[in-house]
Parts: C-alpha cells; structure tokens; sequence
C-alpha cells in the first residue's frame, strides 16, 4: 500500500489488484482530512477493481465527510457491479452507521 497525504497521526494509504482496491484509514477521518479523502475516492475510480475494501481498523471517528467518500466510492462500486466492504470497523463507526441509516449498504469484514 501507498500513503496518500496522511496527516499527523492518522494515516491513509491504497493498494490496487485487479479485482479489489483496497484503502486503509487511520485516526480520525472528518474535514481535516477532505483532501486524503478525495484522493481514495479518485484512487478508486481510475481503477478497475468493481469492489473496494475500506479498511477502518485504525479509525477512532467519522464524520459526514467520510461519509460522502464513502457513499462516492460505493456509487462507483455499484457501476462496476462491485461493492464496498468495510474492514475491522470500531464498534462506535458502526453506531454513526446505523445511527445515519447506512448500515445496510456496506457489508462488514471482521
């Protein structure tokens, strides 16, 4: 994986196979950190991989910023008949998930 203008303490690198990107976010993922986001989102979209494995092992907190990219990335999924599978999600992202009705759209990997 490559890192992609991670800030200090948080941390936002991507992989890309043929058949699945893959992208890691550390620490917390809000507006700060706007410009990293949109570099996964365009990351993701000048791949080929249809699926995208969002891996939050790291993330303490996300906000309607890290929302966005993820709803942009999971559009894009869709078109390639892909998915966004989030990785190692915190049980307090899965509450702001549920809490803002997205649960549903994005499967979970332990």
């Amino acid at each position: 994986m490559t890192t992609i203008g991670a800030t200090p303490g948080s941390r936002t690198s991507s992989a890309v196979d043929p058949r699945v990107f893959t992208a890691a976010l550390t620490g917390e993922i809000d507006l700060d950190r706007k410009a990293e986001l949109d570099a996964v989102v365009r990351a993701f979209d000048t791949s080929t991989a249809p699926t995208a494995h969002i891996d939050f092992a790291g993330a303490a907190f996300i906000d309607s910023s890290g929302l966005g990219a993820l709803v942009q990335i999971h559009v894009l999924a869709r078109a390639r008949g892909g998915e966004v599978v989030l990785v190692r999600p915190s049980e307090p992202l899965l509450r702001i998930l549920r809490a803002v009705g997205l649960e549903k759209m994005f499967p979970v990997q332990p």
